[in-house]
């Protein structure tokens, strides 16, 4: 699930917490706002395994939950490409603070409210939409501009090869026209920014996805 790819049909919901009261009420909530909630986990194993398993499309983290380092999975949840709405209790200290400041998307309070989830919800699944529809938009206009280089390449090769072609006859021939003298001058400087071109440029730094999500 590390592509970037739209929702088809009803959005799946997954949970990270062992509270029962909790799990209960994100599924409820989730339930009646008639997105598909598919199920919780609360070990770190367990967690990736069932999320790979089950591609839920927005991830629900209990920062209560005991024995899970909270800043190593939220960061290794970040391959999956989904959003994560962190759910504070009524510890708060620098970790959580972190992690606040880390989300790009929401947080919600305990006790948990259904209008607050069921909006955190929908506003943080149409941000992912967002996103990856300006990352496939990013994507797809440099696909053009390399099109349209490529083509803009071939162009200049031909006219290059032609210009050598009809200098080298010329040459060859002892008779050369006008013409062929006066394009001796933008053949050499086409053949001087082709070498050029050749050079190795720069290595370029490749981006990250997640550079592109706000």
């Amino acid at each position: 699930m590390t592509e970037l790819q739209l929702i088809e049909g009803k959005p799946k919901i997954f949970a990270i917490s062992s509270e029962e009261m909790i799990l209960y009420q994100i599924e409820s909530y989730v339930e009646n706002y008639d997105y598909k909630y598919v199920g919780s986990a609360s070990e770190k194993t367990e967690i990736f395994k069932k999320i790979d398993e089950l591609s839920p499309n927005l991830i629900f983290l209990d920062t209560e939950e005991e024995g899970l380092d909270l800043l190593e999975t939220a960061t290794d949840l970040e391959i999956f490409n989904v959003p994560v709405i962190i759910i504070v209790g009524a510890l708060f200290d620098n970790t959580i603070d972190k992690l606040l400041m880390s989300n790009h998307y929401s947080y919600l309070l305990k006790p948990l409210d259904e209008d607050e989830l069921q909006r955190a919800m929908a506003v943080s699944l149409k941000k992912h939409e967002q996103n990856i529809l300006s990352v496939q938009t990013a994507q797809r206009k440099m696909q053009e501009k390399n099109t349209e280089l490529l083509v803009e390449k071939s162009d200049s090769s031909f006219l290059l090869i032609l210009c050598i072609a009809l200098i080298i006859i010329a040459i060859l021939s002892r008779n050369a026209t006008w013409l062929q003298w006066v394009l001796l001058i933008p053949t050499l400087a086409m053949l001087i920014n082709t070498i050029a071109s050749l050079k190795k440029q720069k290595e370029v730094t490749e981006y990250e996805e997640d550079d592109l999500l706000l």
